[in-house]
């Protein structure tokens, strides 16, 4: 019975990043850019996961991401390499509307 089960549990193949591969409906002739998002946020135990969630809603994978706790606030580096900047500025509306954001700026790196 065992030998069954551990035979059925293979590991799943490597994925390759989603990152800029999902065209933009609304503007899909412009070129993806590399951004950085950079996010004032209180200091709350779900701050990152709550922040990191709209970047999953839209199949977006970053780059990388810093985070760094100072007093009562959080400042969070969020980097893509390749997202165009409509599907960028719509995460970052988002992003202004959740509670305990307190500020996001969107700035182009390329």
């Amino acid at each position: 019975m065992f030998e069954r089960e551990s035979a059925a549990c293979q590991p799943l193949p490597a994925t390759p990043s989603t990152e800029g591969t999902r065209s933009d409906p609304w503007k899909p002739h412009e070129a993806p850019r590399p951004l950085r998002f950079a996010v004032h946020a209180a200091a709350e135990p779900d701050m990152l996961l709550r922040l990191l969630g709209h970047f999953a809603q839209l199949q977006v994978l970053p780059r990388r991401v810093e985070a760094r706790h100072l007093d009562d606030d959080l400042r969070i580096d969020v980097v893509l390499t390749d997202l165009p900047l409509h599907r960028a500025e719509v995460i970052a509306r988002r992003l202004r509307s959740q509670v305990g954001i307190l500020g996001v700026e969107l700035q182009v790196t390329g």
